[in-house]
């Protein structure tokens, strides 16, 4: 028994082992504590969907009463449902009894309902034999701040529970049984391959000892074993490279996936950035109008009942350029809103012609500011939405004269340049201009630089969205006050195909 513990190829077996065992020990905590982790948060998600939809308006509060759906949306056996208004008092429960009741009289914590409760409350608790989950999501009002109601859900997690137990009770089967078959052909093939060859060198070896000179230690000096071994390194090195070549195309691969979520990331900025204007302006905007009709209405009133008609006429003119400025800026706002959801059928067309069919709507203004216009003969054949395409050209033409200022000899250029080798279009002027630090603003949401000039501010808003409905992106660029503008947009290939 004592030979046996101190065979090298036991000792090598049992090394072996204890490293894979360890290894697989560290290995397995870290990975069945990561699953475990990623378990618990994905209830947690999912415990918050039902306060998020029902905020939303995607559920009514009738829903939470209805197990199987509420079940499907948790992914765990639902326990308690229940919609409670911000009096404490219960609307909706998957319990009939609960409702029109207040939430101490069936046992609830009222401490768990704060009125400033700022995106819910997960908590867990446990019986004796049941793990549960309780989610409390305030549903605020229209105003984002007042709690109107409270979304609760109660769920029994023993599900989750189980699959991290069997995620956890999977891994140390597979580990040992991993650990033994790998320990097993290790040992067999060490044997074979290393341990016999080193016993009989051995024997060899001790033959000398004996003073057996005649005895063949060629064995000793042979290259094979070292041969082998390098061979092996070799081996090792090449399957090294391999995997670090892998290694760099998976991190490429990971790093353009990161340059796209940058990219998506900065997309959805942008948008919400939109949105945020866009509800300035509903709030703001919009109400402006609203404020001067009613305001000029009251003062209409005074002076009828006063029997004073001097300004009637005019306080009516007040009224009319509010809702006419209301009118327009709502019908602005439909057409942005339409960009991107309503596409006409796409087409081949002409651009020369489509750009010369704007010039008939600006013909009173180019020939009182004298404008002179020049087209590039050599605009191309186009496919895409004619209609879109057309109205780029018109808000961009449109600007172009509105901005044209008191210069000398105005022109209008429409025509296509190399930039960065890529085709793109321009229309160009020689008016006022626009300062750099306006370059990026211009084209955001009800952004007008001055405030004197006509207009909503949603032209250059249409136009970029157009463009990149596209596919394309627009710039311009203006060295500043009295320099002209250029804006420059680019659409991809298949959109210039015939």
């Amino acid at each position: 028994m004592k030979k046996f513990f101190n065979n090298l190829t036991f000792k090598v077996a049992a090394v072996i082992i204890f490293v894979e065992a360890l290894v697989f020990s560290v290995t397995g905590f870290l990975y069945t504590a990561r699953f475990g982790l990623e378990i618990d948060h994905r209830v947690k998600t999912r415990m918050e969907i039902p306060g998020i939809l029902i905020k939303n308006h995607l559920l009514d509060y009738s829903s939470i009463t209805e197990r199987r759906t509420m079940g499907h949306l948790v992914g765990q056996e639902l326990v308690e449902g229940m919609i409670i208004d911000n009096k404490k008092m219960v609307i909706r429960s998957l319990n009939p009894a609960y409702e029109g009741k207040h939430i101490l009289d069936i046992g609830f914590q009222d401490d768990l309902f704060l009125d400033d409760l700022p995106t819910g409350v997960i908590k867990k608790v446990a019986d004796k034999k049941n793990n549960y989950l309780i989610s409390i999501f305030p549903i605020p009002a229209f105003d984002g701040k007042t709690i109107i109601a409270y979304v609760y859900i109660k769920v029994n997690t023993n599900k989750a529970e189980r699959e991290k137990r069997s995620i956890a009770r999977m891994f140390i089967l597979g580990s040992a049984a991993v650990i033994m078959a790998t320990s097993l052909v290790i040992l067999v093939v060490f044997y074979f391959s290393i341990g016999k060859r080193i016993k009989k060198i051995l024997r060899k070896v001790q033959n000398i000892e004996k003073g057996d000179i005649s005895a063949e230690t060629q064995e000793l000096i042979i290259p094979d074993e070292i041969g082998t071994l390098q061979r092996g390194v070799n081996a090792m090195s090449a399957t090294l490279k391999n995997t670090l070549h892998s290694l760099n195309e998976r991190i490429g691969e990971l790093k353009e996936a990161e340059k796209s979520q940058e990219q998506l990331i900065s997309k959805l900025e942008a948008q919400n950035a939109e949105l945020e204007r866009f509800t300035y302006t509903i709030s703001h905007d919009l109400k402006s109008p609203l404020i001067t009709t009613k305001c000029f209405l009251e003062i209409l009133e005074s002076e009828v009942k006063e029997g004073n008609m001097k300004n009637f006429q005019e306080n009516i003119a007040y009224i009319d350029t509010a809702t006419s400025t209301m009118e327009q800026l709502l019908e602005e706002l439909l057409e942005l809103a339409k960009i991107g959801r309503v596409i006409d059928e796409k087409e081949h067309f002409s651009l020369k012609e489509a750009v010369e069919g704007v010039f008939p709507l600006f013909y009173t203004n180019i020939q009182e500011k004298n404008i002179h216009v020049e087209i590039d003969p050599s605009l191309p054949q186009m496919y895409g939405d004619y209609k879109r395409i057309k109205e780029v050209f018109q808000n961009l033409i449109g600007n172009a004269i509105k901005f044209m200022g008191e210069v000398k000899d105005p022109f209008i250029a429409i025509g296509m340049e190399t930039k960065n080798n890529q085709d793109c279009f321009f229309v160009r002027d020689n008016g006022i201009g626009i300062e750099p630090q306006f370059h990026q603003r211009i084209f955001g949401l009800f952004d007008r630089i001055d405030s004197t000039v006509e207009g909503t501010g949603v032209g250059l808003a249409i136009v970029k969205r157009i463009i990149e409905v596209h596919g394309g992106k627009i710039w311009v660029e203006s060295f500043g006050k009295g320099q002209g503008s250029t804006f420059y947009f680019t659409l991809p290939k298949e959109e210039n195909e015939k």
